[in-house]
């Protein structure tokens, strides 16, 4: 397992949270309430806006982490009414952390190739609701745009987008700009 390095103050400062004070955590499933994003007409924007639902959470780039924020993702919808949603939610973010993770480990050993002092960086996801609609937001360290391919029949990879296409309202990214990195958010419709 690759170390995670603790965040600087600076780091901490520069996390994309409104009236929230994190704390720094060993990256086990720890939460804390965040700022709530809007979907505007060009996409959802992590820090944006308000939500009356929102949580986030902070994991390290590692393979685990998907499966506490499976279980965070869950607990969160059914606090707050929705468990209907949480079997699909769930899948959603399976597929969004597990490409932020791959993205942040990749983004870290070409950093490393190319001679420049690299550390993996944390995955965030943010999850935001309005009793109507259910936004998750994953972001990673990597500022390369998510790349949506057609794998062939017997691939054991690169379907996760082609199913949070297929399994959300809608679903975009965008460029995290005064932290770098990138955003993949998907939105769920509550029936």
């Amino acid at each position: 397992m690759v170390p995670v390095p603790a965040l600087t103050d600076d780091q901490l400062r520069a996390l994309p949270t409104r009236g929230q004070e994190l704390v720094e955590t060993d990256f086990t499933c720890t939460a804390s309430q965040a700022a709530s994003p809007s979907v505007s007409e060009s996409g959802a924007r992590f820090i944006e806006g308000s939500w009356p639902l929102s949580t986030f959470l902070e994991l390290g780039a590692v393979p685990s982490a998907v499966g506490c924020a499976r279980v965070h993702t869950r607990q969160a919808l059914l606090e707050w009414g929705l468990s209907e949603l949480s079997e699909v939610a769930e899948l959603l973010v399976s597929e969004l952390l597990t490409n932020a993770i791959q993205a942040s480990v990749d983004y870290s050993r070409r950093s490393l190739v190319s001679g420049q002092p690299s550390a993996i960086m944390p995955v965030r996801m943010h999850i935001g609701s309005d009793e109507q609609r259910v936004l998750i937001e994953v972001w990673d360290s990597n500022p390369r745009s998510p790349r949506r391919v057609d794998p062939s029949v017997d691939a054991e990879h690169g379907r996760g987008l082609l199913l949070v296409e297929a399994i959300s309202s809608k679903w975009s990214w965008y460029q995290a700009k005064g932290w770098g990195g990138k955003v993949v958010w998907a939105e769920l419709r509550a029936k």
